[in-house]
């Protein structure tokens, strides 16, 4: 075996009748290239960087990203709703439900959405769920599943199912409360109807109802004030 960068390696065999092989390997080491090294390492810094400065090695943070994505759904689902549904503005406590292909339909957010939480796309029939306030302005509650919640709140009386009054004695309603598996407390959304005249003797009944963000409707309870008896 040679001892430099070069050597041979034969294999013979002859004969007198034979034919004589003989085959040889050359091996010669390659010699690196300095400048291409250099190019290499060069253009994987400047792709290393470009990462760098994209945010592409900074964790992202999904609560936050989705905060801002629920912030910008909401500002077009009340945007979409001044412009499509005024008639609504006049009936206080009212639920409006919009999909967020009529969102995209308006140009209002793009058809692509993605939620950061599980970063997964944001179906195009989505909803949105918006309530009509007291001030005629609508209150955006963000994405939902109007299949989750079904069940209706349960609306309890304050006091007495029926009072009894003499003609022209004042009459106080003791109220009622209202509660949601969902919402929690809902008293405040009570729609009460009916009216008590004190000065006329008869049967009077006053009728309670309520309904959840997602549109569920109490039973409805009834008061029964009997005047002058």
């Amino acid at each position: 075996m040679n001892q430099g960068n070069n050597f041979n390696f034969g294999i013979g065999e002859s004969g007198n009748d034979a034919s004589t092989y003989q085959s040889y390997y050359r091996h010669q080491p390659n010699k690196s290239n300095p400048l291409l090294i250099i190019i290499v390492i060069l253009i994987i810094l400047i792709i290393l960087g470009m990462l760098w400065f994209s945010g592409f090695f900074t964790p992202l943070d999904r609560q936050a990203e989705y905060k801002k994505l629920y912030n910008r759904v909401c500002s077009a689902s009340i945007t979409y709703a001044e412009d499509h549904n005024k008639k609504d503005k006049n009936n206080p406590g009212k639920i409006i439900y919009l999909t967020v292909g009529q969102l995209a339909s308006a140009n209002l957010v793009e058809a692509n959405l993605v939620n950061y939480l599980n970063n997964e796309p944001i179906p195009l029939s989505t909803y949105i769920r918006l309530e009509v306030l007291p001030s005629g302005t609508f209150k955006c509650y963000g994405f939902v599943d109007k299949s989750e919640d079904k069940e209706r709140p349960v609306i309890t009386l304050l006091g007495e199912s029926t009072i009894h009054s003499k003609v022209g004695e004042t009459v106080t309603d003791p109220g009622a409360t209202a509660l949601d598996n969902k919402d929690g407390d809902i008293t405040e959304k009570i729609k009460r109807s009916g009216n008590v005249n004190i000065n006329i003797p008869g049967t009077y009944r006053v009728y309670y109802t309520v309904s959840d963000i997602s549109g569920n409707i109490s039973k409805t309870v009834v008061r029964t004030y009997i005047i002058g008896y």
